[in-house]
């Protein structure tokens, strides 16, 4: 006697008339499939209907992947001794089509926070998502700025930039796929930011605080700024950083990135220090 098929559930039977159910099929063998001209291999999970008639692939209905950072294309330190525009201090930069891209400037003074006016890079345009000022009782003066930009024509160039008053910044650009890529400029693929700034030195902890995610599969990013040393950063689970990295004297930055609905990214900094946060919330395609 054929050994029966260890498959326990219903078949359904595909056919020009509709759905029809077969039997459980507790009992059907190897003889059984060879008649059923509907089922390739229940095995092998494979189904293929008569002519004339639709399948839904159930693969089709699987979540959509997470929006993934595929690239950091580049940290480093601008001088920005001079008011006005600032070609940063770095080689040229390739940005690929229907990519978001998030560059991150951290800016410091010594009287007030300097305001980013304009971004230009990759032949296309970059929209400040928000900025946030810290360390305002004290002195650096700091910012820390993020904006967007998802290039249907990209080219190659470098990053220029321009603020009100001299400030040296610090910067990162962060590529990302897997996002939804409609709107204008990366618009509906950043859902929503919130910042959250330390200006009094109080606790080593620094967290901000997103609303809850429409979708499971959309995943935060978040950078956090110290502006005094070179402080070291260790990102709340689960959040995991991209990089840790100092510029020099008062200028250090770390980036943090989760494929995942985390709504209250933070990081711990190894001392009492000023301090800032920002996050957003990238949309599954």
């Amino acid at each position: 006697m054929p050994a029966k098929n260890p498959w326990q559930h219903d078949v359904v039977q595909l056919n020009n008339k509709g759905l029809d159910l077969i039997h459980p099929i507790e009992q059907v063998d190897a003889e059984h499939y060879s008649r059923m001209d509907d089922v390739k291999s229940l095995q092998e999970g494979t189904i293929t209907p008569r002519p004339g008639t639709s399948l839904i692939n159930a693969s089709a209905l699987s979540a959509p992947a997470q929006p993934v950072q595929e690239g950091q294309a580049a940290r480093v330190r601008g001088l920005g001794n001079l008011t006005g525009s600032h070609v940063l201090d770095s080689p040229t930069y390739a940005f690929a089509a229907n990519k978001l891209y998030l560059i991150v400037i951290y800016t410091e003074t010594s009287s007030t926070p300097a305001t980013v006016s304009s971004l230009t890079a990759g032949s296309t345009t970059w929209v400040k998502i928000d900025s946030i000022d810290f360390s305002t009782t004290g002195s650096p003066k700091s910012t820390l700025n993020m904006f967007r930009a998802m290039p249907s024509s990209p080219a190659t160039t470098s990053v220029t930039y321009s603020t009100d008053i001299a400030s040296p910044t610090f910067f990162s650009i962060h590529e990302f796929d897997g996002m939804d890529t409609g709107g204008s400029d990366g618009a509906d693929a950043i859902v929503q930011s919130s910042t959250t700034a330390n200006n009094n030195g109080a606790g080593t902890t620094i967290t901000t605080t997103l609303s809850a995610f429409g979708n499971a599969n959309n995943a935060t990013f978040a950078a956090a700024h110290s502006s005094d040393g070179n402080r070291s950063f260790t990102p709340v689970s689960p959040m995991v950083e991209i990089y840790d990295s100092a510029g020099g004297g008062v200028m250090t930055i770390t980036a943090m990135f989760f494929d995942g609905n985390d709504t209250t990214p933070a990081t711990v900094i190894e001392l009492d220090r000023d301090k800032a946060i920002f996050a957003v919330e990238i949309k599954a395609a």
